[in-house]
């Protein structure tokens, strides 16, 4: 997606399936059974914190569930249920609640995976049986069977290093290697274990065998510091494995500081490295977040909040241009003192973790190109997803925009097709829904869950979230219906969206856009001597623009004019103030780049050239006595160094009306200069035109 302050990609016929694609989204579908109509359930009715995994056209979705506490109360056995979908999520069977290993019981924190054979791979954190006890571990379970929907086996048990001592275990994740590599196949689980209640570190295992499952003793990586938690695990195209987490900075009534946090590890989970060689602490500090409220209250709402972050890792295939970058997305705000309170931000690596871009909001900002949100409302709990194909990331979140009062929330998506440059937001769900907390009696009274999941096949994005559309309504005369009639009910849903298909012609943006470089600058448009070799355009190289061109598409272009424009770099500059210098037509196979010439003395076509900027001042010294030199020198530079036209000829006609001028010794001089006005402008406009400003 181009930047408009740099360059205007017109484009005719061939890009209209792109923009069709842009505003479509698929069908939402339920996933969990409805359960707001039945008699006996109370209000022990809420699913939410979602995973999914998807192969071919078998699909399995867990999620947390807490009906079990209607008959059980507190001595329930499991919180996590799975259903799964043969035929691509568009039906769903109702696989139940997952058995928990033998003495324990499942508090859910679910998480699901695939490997690259359609063996699925499904999590739960668990913990001893019976009341009063706490997580000492995870459960992790090996699919057994796909057809006609999927089974799974007896758990493997991971206990934590510090067991249910002091806080217990938390937030797992998994991961799965499907690169065809050394490690292919190879499971990996991350969680929390909370030493104690103000400090936690991540624990990690790995699989020495996947049949039968076998997984290594938890190690801990990285220190007990802060409240370590939110891991996050990422596989990379050459099999090199990422881990992610927040550091938080814990009160004891809420969260006052955190960082993001980073390893790698290039041997299968063996050992964990910091990616950056020249830093010497045991991981990688990404980002210090200015954090959101722990709690968003809004129109008599309050619903918790996790900052947590979210890694993917682009795996198209070899020559991308692409692959192997890495990204993170996370929520936060925009400063310490913003009354903006959750906001979502994006940052790539191109180096393996080693280094990374500057965080942008990505909800609204310049890196959104369309789409932006306008309003200071809420925008939290992302997920990430990276086509292994395209490359298309896109991030879903909840999302207040479209409710002046901040209190209805919508499922949205911010897509990218060029590496995370630029973005654009379009809505993620059919419906927006109005929140509801406090209702289910197993549940913190703030409680909607802590995550959302996002996940990318070879042709579209799945996602799964928990949604409040449906209301409770119970059937007449029920002796235990849900209460009250007419409430907000968390069910899961999920819909799947096709990858933008068709042309998509860019360039890299400015770095106000990007995040990387100088603000006012873009790489892709720049200067050439006459020997095609690119020059300084600060020192008025004034011939042959050029401007790099790629077609990130799936499809070539056909028909479509490159428009060179120019203004002076100003923030929030906006098309009104670019101003043409010319066009030329542009084909582009699809993934191919382009480098489109654009002349400028076609503009200035009566001017006589010089070669830069320098040698023109030197020109117009020699002239001087040497005694008024650097005087004429400082009003010279004025002239070439001015923001606008207008700005340039001010400072012209006062150069020229000066006293240096005003002699009859200087009169061929003052002709000379009154020639030159349009060099100047020539110079000028070169300057607009390459952002050089």
């Amino acid at each position: 997606m181009p930047n408009a302050a740099a360059l205007r990609i017109v484009t005719q016929g061939a890009l209209a399936c792109w923009l069709t694609a842009m505003a479509a989204f698929a069908q939402d579908v339920q996933v969990n059974p409805v359960d707001t109509n039945l008699p006996n359930q109370d209000n022990s009715t809420a699913q939410s914190e979602t995973s999914h995994a998807e192969f071919g056209s078998t699909v399995v979705v867990a999620y947390n569930d807490s009906q079990q506490t209607t008959s059980l109360g507190a001595a329930f056995t499991s919180l996590m249920s799975y259903s799964s979908s043969a035929n691509g999520g568009a039906t769903w069977t109702y696989g139940g609640l997952a058995t928990a290993p033998a003495g324990q019981r499942l508090w859910g924190d679910p998480m699901v995976v695939v490997d690259g054979s359609g063996v699925f791979y499904m999590a739960s954190l668990s913990g001893p049986a019976g009341v009063g006890n706490g997580i000492g571990g995870v459960a992790v379970y090996q699919s057994t069977g796909n057809s006609p929907s999927v089974t799974f086996g007896t758990p493997v048990l991971v206990n934590g290093i510090s067991g249910t001592s002091a806080g217990g275990q938390d937030k797992e994740w998994l991961a799965v290697d499907t690169t065809g590599g050394a490690f292919n196949g190879r499971v990996y689980l991350a969680w929390t274990d909370f030493v104690t209640l103000s400090t936690g570190q991540i624990e990690f295992v790995r699989s020495t065998s996947t049949s039968p499952l076998s997984l290594t003793a938890p190690v801990a990586i990285g220190p007990a510091d802060k409240l370590n938690h939110g891991a996050n695990l990422a596989v990379g195209p050459a099999g090199e494995l990422y881990l992610a987490w927040g550091g938080y900075d814990w009160s004891g009534f809420g969260v006052t500081g955190a960082t993001i946090r980073l390893v790698k590890s290039t041997d299968g989970g063996v050992n964990f490295v910091n990616p950056d060689p020249a830093d010497p602490n045991p991981f990688k500090t990404v980002v210090t977040p200015n954090i959101t409220p722990d709690v968003l209250s809004s129109g008599g709402v309050s619903i918790r909040t996790r900052g947590f972050p979210y890694l993917a890792v682009d795996r198209t295939p070899a020559g991308s241009p692409t692959r192997g970058n890495l990204y993170l997305v996370y929520q936060g705000k925009t400063s310490a003192a913003s009354t903006d309170n959750a906001d979502i931000f994006f940052m790539s690596s191109t180096d393996g973790g080693a280094s990374w871009s500057t965080p942008r909001t990505i909800n609204k900002g310049p890196a959104v190109t369309a789409g932006a949100d306008t309003t200071n409302n809420d925008n939290w709990q992302p997920a990430i997803a990276v086509s292994p194909t395209s490359g298309q990331i896109t991030v879903t979140f909840y999302d207040r925009r479209q409710d002046p009062a901040n209190k209805l929330i919508r499922l949205y998506q911010a897509i990218s097709t060029d590496g995370g440059a630029t973005w654009f937001d379009q809505p993620g769900s059919a419906v927006q829904f109005q929140p509801d907390t406090g209702y289910d009696p197993l549940l913190v009274p703030t409680y909607m869950g802590d995550y959302n999941f996002a996940a990318s096949t070879a042709g579209a994005t799945r996602a799964s979230w928990g949604d409040l559309r449906n209301l409770c309504t119970p059937p007449p005369g029920a002796p235990n219906p849900c209460s009250p009639a007419g409430r907000s009910d968390m069910d899961v849903f999920t819909n799947s969206s096709a990858q933008l298909h068709g042309p998509d012609l860019a360039i890299t943006p400015w770095g106000d856009v990007t995040g990387v470089g100088p603000t006012w600058q873009t790489p892709d448009i720049f200067v050439v001597d006459a020997m095609n070799v690119q020059v300084n355009a600060f020192k008025g190289i004034v011939n042959h623009l050029r401007a790099r061109i790629r077609n990130v598409g799936d499809v070539g272009s056909s028909g479509a004019t490159v428009t060179f424009k120019y203004a002076p770099w100003f923030a929030g500059i906006t098309d009104a103030a670019l101003k043409t210098i010319g066009t030329v037509p542009q084909d582009l196979l699809a993934g191919q780049s382009a480098v489109v010439p654009k002349a400028l003395p076609k503009v200035y076509a009566r001017t006589r050239r010089q070669r830069c900027w320098v040698h023109k001042t030197a020109n117009v010294l020699n002239k001087m006595p040497s005694s008024i030199q650097a005087k004429a020198k400082s009003m010279l530079h004025d002239i070439w160094m001015a923001a606008t036209r207008a700005e340039a000829d001010q400072a012209f006609d006062l150069f020229v009306d000066s006293r240096f001028l005003r002699t009859s010794k200087h009169s061929a001089l003052r002709d000379m200069c009154g020639m030159g006005k349009g060099i100047v402008r020539q110079g000028i406009g070169l300057r607009k035109a390459t952002g050089r400003l």
